[in-house]
């Protein structure tokens, strides 16, 4: 019996032998697919790339009314003067030759008066509505600051009508140089008929600013645009931007 059992236990051991190792290598092999395949897996970056959006560029209302419109009422407060209460020049105006307050009413012998920055406001309020409009339906070139400036000052004064038929805007869609346009300008010297000497000085400034010899910073620091000689800036009929004769103005208007 016992010779029997012997061999039989001998076969079950060789056999548990057998099943151990065959599990311990299966475990290894596993665990080495398991650490090869951690090694080669690419890792995995934490570093976020955002896209930032390109920024666009303003469109020409847009940098008009974040760079420009204070220099162009500036401009137009120079040459217009200020006058608190209504006053009559043609139609009923007050503070910088404004015909409509800023909400839009109509400027008459009974309306109220207005500090400086309301009549800044008027201003303002008239350029986005009646010049800004103007010029972008009727300029076909790009222009500088100080060639927009200088026609929100003309159209200001002399109204839309005037300025879409004048040589003033043919030359500035034909190309001519700024001198050139800026000649123009002088054409428009007359009140009621005659020459007027306001006119003349207003006329010579818009052109000075139109060509760039006058900029929004000189503006800020004059007094009186009135107060230069006309001789001091004309030529003749011609409109004179040597460097004399705009040292002279800005000593003048200072």
């Amino acid at each position: 019996m016992r010779q029997h059992f012997l061999p039989l236990l001998v076969v079950c051991f060789v056999g548990w032998l057998l099943y151990v190792n065959n599990v311990d290598a299966s475990t290894e092999k596993s665990s080495r697919q398991q650490i090869s395949q951690q090694v080669s897996a690419p890792k995995q970056s934490s570093l976020v790339i955002t896209t930032v959006p390109k920024k666009q560029k303003p469109s020409v209302k847009e940098y008009v009314a974040t760079h420009l419109e204070n220099d162009i009422a500036d401009a137009i407060a120079c040459v217009e003067g200020f006058r608190a209460n209504p006053y009559y020049s043609g139609v009923w105006c007050v503070g910088y030759g404004s015909g409509r307050y800023a909400d839009g009413s109509v400027v008459t012998k009974y309306s109220h008066a207005v500090s400086r920055q309301e009549a800044k406001q008027c201003v303002i309020a008239h350029i986005r509505k009646y010049v800004d409009p103007v010029i972008d339906k009727n300029v076909r070139k790009k222009l500088s600051d100080g060639e927009r400036i200088a026609c929100a000052m003309f159209i200001y004064n002399v109204g839309d009508g005037a300025f879409e038929k004048s040589s003033f805007l043919r030359l500035i869609n034909s190309g001519a140089s700024a001198q050139e346009c800026a000649q123009a300008l002088a054409l428009f010297n007359k009140a009621g008929g005659s020459v007027n000497a306001t006119l003349q000085k207003r006329r010579w400034l818009e052109g000075a600013i139109f060509c760039g010899y006058i900029t929004p910073c000189d503006i800020r620091k004059m007094s009186s645009v009135y107060h230069a000689n006309l001789a001091d800036l004309y030529n003749g009929s011609q409109l004179d931007y040597s460097h004399a004769s705009i040292k002279k103005f800005l000593k003048h208007a200072s």
